[in-house]
This record gives C-alpha cells, structure tokens and sequence, in this order.
C-alpha cells in the first residue's frame, strides 16, 4: 500500500512541477518501485523439494482419500454427488480431486480430516503425472486402436467414372 502510495504521490508532484515549470522529482517513484520489487521478490512462490519427487502409487492415493475424503463422500453420504469410494469414481473425480484439495485447497471443508501439505503434494504430483493408476491406462492416454482389430489391407472398389 504504501508503494501505491509513493507512486501516486510523484504523479501528483510530477503534476504540480510542470504546473509551476519546474523538473519533477523522480526520487518518490524509484522509492514505490523498489517496494513493489521487494514485494514480489518476497511473495514469489518457493519451489519446492517434494516437487522432483516421483509420484505415489495409486494405493497411496487411495490411502490419502479414503483417510481423508471419503468421510464426506462415500456410497452412503455423497455430498454434492460427489462419491470417492472406488479406484473408478478416483480417477473419474483426479480434476476434481486435484482442484479442490491442491490448488484452492478448500477440501476437505475446514480441513475436518486434518489432510496434510505432505499429503497435497502427493496428490499434486499423482495428478501432474497424469492420475494414472486407478485404471490400466488413463483414459486420456489410451490409444484408441489398442483394442481394436484394423484390417491389414483395405481396398477400394470404384466402378469406372463415365
């Protein structure tokens, strides 16, 4: 705020110089500036040690939801239509998942299951490594001729053109 501050006080000088013909004085926005640089320099996201770690197991993950989401979203309580009870409902909901107990945070609601920073990250590098796991191979990663039998040779019959 007071890097705001700095800055618009020099238009206002800057202003009022020209107004009285004078050179303004540059020293009030160098001062904001800088703060601003501090502030970001200071603010900027840590990279973190975990990050070059490699992702968990599907069971880990599982582990981690059933201890700290399926509280809330199991068979019987699916709050917001939102089940995690099976590897299939996991990856479906990995976006999800990911979204809301990663980035945002928000999940669990006030954090009621206690899940930990440690436990986040590993969700986060489940899902950077492509949520893989709870099926053979990611939907998204699946190719689709895999199981499909292509014939070997296809031919076109053209009757002659008149």
């Amino acid at each position: 705020m007071g890097a705001g501050a700095l800055i618009r006080h020099f238009f206002v000088s800057r202003h009022e110089a020209r107004r009285h013909g004078r050179r303004p004085s540059w020293g009030a926005l160098l001062l904001g500036i800088a703060l601003l640089t501090a502030l970001m320099v200071g603010l900027r996201p840590e990279v973190r040690a975990d990050a070059k770690e490699p992702p968990p197991s599907f069971a880990q993950v599982q582990q981690i939801v059933a201890n700290r989401c399926q509280v809330c979203h199991n068979a019987a309580l699916s709050t917001k239509n939102v089940r995690l009870d099976s590897a299939e409902l996991i990856q479906q909901q990995a976006a999800a998942i990911y979204e809301q107990a990663v980035v945002r945070q928000t999940m669990p609601m006030n954090n009621a299951t206690q899940m930990t920073p440690t436990e986040r990250a590993a969700l986060g590098r489940w899902f950077a490594a492509g949520a893989a796991g709870a099926l053979s191979v990611a939907p998204w990663n699946q190719d689709p001729r895999a199981n499909h039998s292509l014939p070997q040779e296809i031919t076109h019959e053209h009757e002659p053109l008149e």
